[in-house]
Parts: structure tokens; C-alpha cells; sequence
């Protein structure tokens, strides 16, 4: 059986036990020409039913096949990869998975340089940022920096996805930390193990120990017997994992500025936006969401007037409605259906 006639079968069972895969199934034009043979991905010593990935021999470089993959010619590609497996949580065998949101953001910011810079804008009524650098999986140590400028760092880390500046490495004029989701969002579900000792004041100082809200915080020990919190909405179903996460990267975030007084630092988020009903109401949801905790931690910036050069980029950008004409690899734009056409893009943001 030839590979193409591989993948439109394994994308066809998938599709009927996740149906998140028919994103990726009916769209043909990308798999008529796919050199890369499907698989099931690999989950706890078995083959998942829900999730395929692109194969990689045993002694093949997975940069190289991801560019044979998206027709990328640029050098500078691996380099980018490089950084994007570097982070926590198995990135290098997760972002060979098809729904990966590390290799979505891998191959639509990877191009970012002097040569390709990105126009942004991080506010309504703001002129664009022009981004020239581009990096992924920077760790920043979590502090209390919005209370304390000498806050002493505590024992957890945020790892943000992707980092887009202008100036000077060291440090530079602007920089964007952008915590990034594809399909991550579509599922909800309550976060456990939080960290006790990272989070208790600043749960405290948001509210969320005796919300009323959307969401609170609620203390157990976990099957180690160690106090921790659990994370879970009071009403209905929503994504919580992209809220504790924009609080570690809140933290994170708070400890950089601290450290370059001279850079404007700003935080923000970016989702993949589907089209399909059920879809846009989940992103909807997320939205209001993100938007919320945002907010709240806005909140906290002036209620202690610390981390001026900290700012927070509340509208939820999305993939769908960022990058300018032609600017994605022709493939990337294909296989994610973000086209490159400057009528339909930017629509979403700012």
C-alpha cells in the first residue's frame, strides 16, 4: 500500500474515535503529497487510537524530516528547533504528533529575524511592534516581583513557548512572551499537584482560595500525601490548565521585568481559532476566560505598583489572525488551513 493510501486510512479510523482529527482528514490537498508516513503514537508501551504522529526512523534527524515534511529551506530551522525540544515535558517526541502545539508554533514563528520581521500590535490604538528575534522555551523563575521587586525567587520555573523581541539579546527594548495552544482548549477538566509552596500567596492575593467566580482553588493532599491544590470551575466545564499556567507565566514573567528595569516586557497568549460551531464555543469560553484571569492580574500590577515595565496583552490573539501575506511557508499554511492571503488575515487582533 503506497503511503498516501497509509495515511488517509489511519486518518480515517482515527477520525472516528477523536473527532478532533477530522480537522486533519478532509484536508486532502496536504496528504496528496505528504512524503511522510503516518503512525499510531506511542502511549504508556501502546499504540494509541486517538493520536497519530509523522514516523521517524531510529537514526534519522527529526528537523530534517519536518522539513522534507513542510518544504522548509531555511537554515535557521533547525537552530529553532533545537530550542522548541528544550523545554520541559518530552517536547522532542511530542512535536512529531500532527496536533502538537509545540510544532505549531515551532513552524509559524521560527522565520521571525531582521530579514522577516513580524509586525504586532500589542494594544488597541498602538502603533506595531516590529519583532526581529524570535526563541522558544524560555524557563523564567517564579517570584512575588509584583509585590516585591527584590522578591527572592522561589522553587518552580514557568516555561514560555515563544519569545519574540526587538534589540539587543541581552536586553532588549521589547519582549513578548506568548504562551501558545492548539487544540488544548477544545478539552476541560479540573488541574491537580499544583504546587502549595509556588502558588499559596498569590492564589490568595487573586481571590480564588474563596471565590465565588468561575473558578477556585481548593487544597488536598495528593496520593503521595503531599498538600497541594486542585484547580476546578464552580460552574460548568472550562479549560483551567491555560489559567494556572498564565499565572506561573505571570510570575515568570514579573521576575524578568524586575531583572531588566530598561525592557518593556509584555505577556499574552495565543490559541489556534477553529471554525467549527462547537469549536468557536469553546473558544469563546477559553476566551472569556483568559480574559478574566488577566484581568484579576492586572489587578494585582496596580494594586502594588510594582513591575511598571510589565504589561499584559489581554485580547487573546490567535493564529488565524496574525501573520501578514505570504508570510508562513506555503506548506505550514496549508497543513494548519491559515491562509496566506493578507484580505482574511488579521481579522482577530488587534
Amino acid at each position: 500500500m503506497s503511503t498516501k493510501k497509509k495515511n488517509q486510512a489511519l486518518l480515517e479510523d482515527c477520525a472516528k474515535r477523536n473527532s478532533f482529527y477530522k480537522f486533519f482528514k478532509e484536508n486532502q490537498n496536504f496528504w496528496e503529497n505528504c512524503p511522510v508516513e503516518l503512525i499510531p503514537t506511542p502511549w504508556r508501551k501502546v499504540e494509541s487510537k486517538n493520536s497519530l504522529m509523522f514516523k521517524v526512523d531510529d537514526h534519522a534527524n527529526q528537523a530534517e524530516v519536518l522539513k522534507r515534511i513542510f518544504g522548509i529551506e531555511n537554515k535557521v530551522f533547525e537552530e529553532k528547533y533545537k530550542e522548541a525540544i528544550g523545554g520541559d515535558g518530552q517536547e522532542k517526541r511530542k512535536i512529531m504528533t500532527l496536533h502538537s502545539s509545540s510544532l505549531l508554533s515551532l513552524l509559524c514563528f521560527y522565520q521571525v529575524s531582521e530579514t522577516k520581521p513580524l509586525d504586532l500590535s500589542l494594544g488597541k490604538g498602538q502603533d506595531p511592534t516590529t519583532f526581529t528575534k524570535v526563541s522558544f522555551e524560555q524557563k523564567n523563575d517564579l517570584s512575588y516581583a509584583y509585590k516585591d521587586t527584590a522578591s527572592e525567587y522561589l522553587n518552580s520555573k514557568s516555561n514560555i513557548d515563544v519569545i519574540l523581541s526587538v534589540g539587543d539579546d541581552e536586553n532588549p527594548q521589547k519582549v513578548l512572551f506568548l504562551e501558545s495552544k492548539f487544540s488544548e482548549y477544545l478539552h476541560n477538566g479540573a488541574v491537580y499537584n499544583i504546587s502549595k509552596e509556588a502558588y499559596e500567596k498569590i492564589y490568595q492575593d487573586l481571590g480564588l482560595k474563596d471565590s465565588n467566580g468561575n473558578l477556585k482553588i481548593v487544597e488536598y493532599n495528593n496520593k503521595d500525601g503531599k498538600e497541594c491544590y486542585k484547580m476546578k470551575a464552580c460552574e460548568g466545564k472550562s479549560y483551567l490548565e491555560g489559567v494556572k499556567q498564565m499565572i506561573s507565566h505571570f510570575m515568570g514573567a514579573c521576575t524578568y521585568a524586575a531583572l531588566h528595569p530598561k525592557t518593556e516586557v509584555y505577556l499574552g497568549s495565543i490559541v489556534y481559532q477553529f471554525e467549527e460551531k462547537i469549536y468557536k464555543d469553546k473558544f469563546e469560553n477559553y476566551k472569556n476566560l483568559f480574559q478574566g484571569i488577566m484581568q484579576e492580574l492586572q489587578r494585582l500590577l496596580e494594586k502594588h505598583n510594582q513591575c511598571s515595565n510589565l504589561h499584559l496583552v489581554n485580547n487573546l490573539l490567535t493564529y488565524n489572525g496574525l501573520f501578514p501575506e505570504n508570510y508562513l511557508d506555503p506548506k505550514v499554511a496549508e497543513y494548519y488551513q491559515l491562509s496566506n492571503d493578507k484580505n482574511t488575515l488579521r481579522e482577530n487582533n488587534y
